[in-house]
């Protein structure tokens, strides 16, 4: 899963925007793409990709709660 950062005007993270692949990173974010942002584990839950919508499973869903 892949992420983009949102930040504030200090540079802190004040939230994140999920995608499914660095295609689908760049794709979303255009010229505000700040490069490869992947290999992060994701919520328990499910997220949807913002941009092509495919689900992406959470924790749960791929090694099962608890």
């Amino acid at each position: 899963m892949h992420y983009h950062f949102v930040k504030d005007d200090h540079g802190d993270v004040i939230d994140n925007i999920p995608y499914c692949s660095d295609w689908c990173h760049r794709e979303g974010e255009g010229e505000y793409y700040e490069g490869w942002n992947g290999c992060h584990e994701g919520a328990d839950y499910a997220q949807e990709c913002a941009n092509c919508g495919e689900v992406i499973p959470g924790l749960e869903t791929l090694y099962g709660a608890g």
